[in-house]
């Protein structure tokens, strides 16, 4: 095109304008995008340590309640049984400063002297409880389980919390 004679080459001042908008436009989005990826990733990994942690202890505990011969001590955070293998005896299960502990048998690297915590670094346990269902009679012996744990984070957003509930019988006795 020309000018009074001239030709132009470049671009005029309105189409600078608007390739700007329409490149901020897209970055914009582009951005976006990508929080929102590594927002769902962060929570996605939060959800599964959570869901792991609560399955493994829920699992860990109501495999040794089933184990057991008997039941010697429980209250609301504490669970003292006894396995038919004396090396393993007494198996304390117990919830103590935001996670849940246990220590098998007197001596050796997670005995109750030393307890191990069944939980990871990355989940806290806020709550706990034992309670002993067992019938007056004693033929019917059963423990039900309540935790509660949430993932710990520096925010807010990336926190999770869940529950469990379940009951076990000992099958031991």
């Amino acid at each position: 095109m020309t000018l009074n004679g001239k030709t132009r080459n470049g671009f005029g001042l309105v189409e600078l304008i608007l390739y700007v908008a329409i490149l901020s436009l897209i970055a914009g989005s582009l951005i976006q995008v990508t929080w929102a990826m590594v927002y769902g990733q962060k929570k996605s990994e939060n959800q599964q340590e959570l869901y792991w942690n609560l399955k493994f202890v829920s699992q860990k505990i109501s495999d040794e309640i089933k184990r057991a011969t008997s039941i010697t001590v429980v209250n609301n955070n504490q669970l003292m049984i006894t396995s038919m293998d004396n090396t393993r005896n007494p198996i304390q299960i117990v919830f103590s400063n935001g996670a849940i502990k246990m220590g098998v048998g007197a001596v050796g690297s997670c005995s109750i002297v030393s307890m191990c915590d069944l939980t990871s670094n990355g989940v806290e346990v806020t709550g706990a409880s034992f309670v002993d269902l067992s019938s007056a009679d004693l033929k019917s012996r059963n423990i039900n389980i309540n935790l509660e744990m949430r993932t710990k984070g520096d925010r807010e957003e990336y926190i999770i919390s869940n529950s469990i509930l379940t009951s076990v019988e000992v099958r031991g006795e």
